[in-house]
């Protein structure tokens, strides 16, 4: 809070070099990707997931379609990949970058609802094959839907073998790489040539803080530098602002700079363990409530479960735990949203808050069973006095 103070007072402004905001912006950046473990050459503030992906996705397209931005994608047929259940960030990206909707190919996930890297390759070599050009993958590291983690290390081969731009969409999940817990989830981010992390999200700041993170430096430039004679260019000394989509931009990276300044990366850690931690405890609550079904298990701090009343049907069942999510949220005790996982109407909770408690983790399925078996009653009861009919 006393960073967004500071730098709503200073109001600096980084579309243009500004010397000390600039250099802790770098530094922030070099914080970051060495607390998750990426070796950035270069990365950049955005205000969020959405702008950091289609960033990223910009970059990628200059690298595959040369001279996109004089031309046009001009006929060229550009083709993008990302998972069945990756954030409709991306959607948009494609279709702002002038690729279109239909250049988008969704990838089938496994079991774990990890994008399936066989399919990817398949997909990749049809298309080849078909006269289009692979622009980009984008793997997902902690989905929204259930925090599935694509194989990283196994989508690079792919990437690898056929040229590809891999993006890694880590907006809500790549600061647990961070983690003894589940930094195994991650082999093969390093491999990535750009990643996408939300400050705002795990890492506990106020909004809007993204970071893209870039493994080499070059395609930010290659697809954003330009020769304005009102602003310094790189020779003079550089501006950020010739590797940014963005032109006018706050200080964002204060807010993260100053929470790793005073925090330190491994209080942090520990607050991302105990998020993690939190999960496993509501997943082993429902795994032994009678009235719960856990629909996956958590790969980071993400939970979606189901509440089940005997007697209904799978089709009352969604309906049932579609109000109890809106009932939850009108109680105010606990806050869930409702989510579709294979097909089915749930329960979601997704731990990102270091004020969480274990305590506050047990109340989620009291409060989540008082609620439901109250709903369920009504429900039952209305089910059971069934239509009316008037004899004579």
């Amino acid at each position: 809070m006393i960073a967004s103070a500071l730098a709503a007072a200073y109001d600096v402004n980084l579309a243009g070099v500004t010397g000390a905001a600039d250099l802790l912006d770098e530094q922030a950046v070099r914080w970051l990707a060495e607390f998750v473990g990426y070796p950035a050459a270069e990365g950049h503030f955005t205000s969020g997931g959405q702008t950091s992906n289609f960033t990223a996705l910009l970059a990628a397209r200059e690298q595959s379609l040369p001279g996109v931005r004089e031309q046009g994608v001009a006929g060229r047929r550009g083709t993008v990949y990302c998972s069945a259940e990756a954030h409709h960030s991306v959607v948009r990206a494609v279709e702002a970058a002038g690729l279109g909707r239909r250049a988008l190919r969704r990838i089938p996930v496994d079991a774990r609802h990890r994008m399936r890297a066989d399919a990817l390759h398949r997909a990749l070599a049809r298309d080849r094959a078909a006269g289009h050009t692979p622009v980009a993958v984008v793997a997902t590291a902690g989905t929204t839907l259930t925090g599935a983690v694509d194989p990283l290390a196994a989508v690079a081969d792919v990437c690898g073998r056929q040229g590809v731009w891999l993006h890694v969409d880590g907006a809500y999940g790549v600061p647990a790489a961070a983690t003894r817990t589940a930094s195994h989830l991650f082999h093969g981010l390093e491999r990535a040539d750009s990643v996408t992390v939300d400050a705002h999200k795990w890492l506990g700041v106020q909004k809007g803080c993204s970071v893209l993170l870039l493994r080499r430096r070059g395609p930010l430039r290659a697809a954003f530098g330009h020769q304005e004679h009102y602003m310094p260019h790189e020779e003079d000394g550089g501006n950020p602002v010739e590797r940014t989509f963005e032109y006018s931009r706050p200080l964002r990276s204060l807010r993260l700079w100053l929470t790793m300044r005073v925090h330190g990366a491994d209080r942090i850690r520990s607050w991302i363990e105990s998020t993690l931690a939190h999960a496993a405890l509501l997943a082993d609550q429902v795994r032994g409530h009678s009235s719960f079904a856990l629909l996956h298990e958590p790969t980071l701090s993400t939970v979606c479960f189901r509440h089940v009343v005997p007697g209904m049907d799978d089709t009352h069942l969604d309906a049932h735990n579609d109000r109890l999510a809106r009932a939850l949220q009108a109680d105010g005790r606990v806050y869930l949203a409702s989510a579709v996982v294979d097909g089915r109407i749930c329960l979601r909770t997704c731990f990102v808050n270091f004020r969480t408690t274990p305590q506050a983790v047990r109340q989620v399925l009291d409060v989540a069973e008082e609620l439901g078996a109250a709903l369920a009653r009504e429900s039952l009861a209305h089910q059971g006095a069934g239509p009316r009919t008037q004899a004579g």
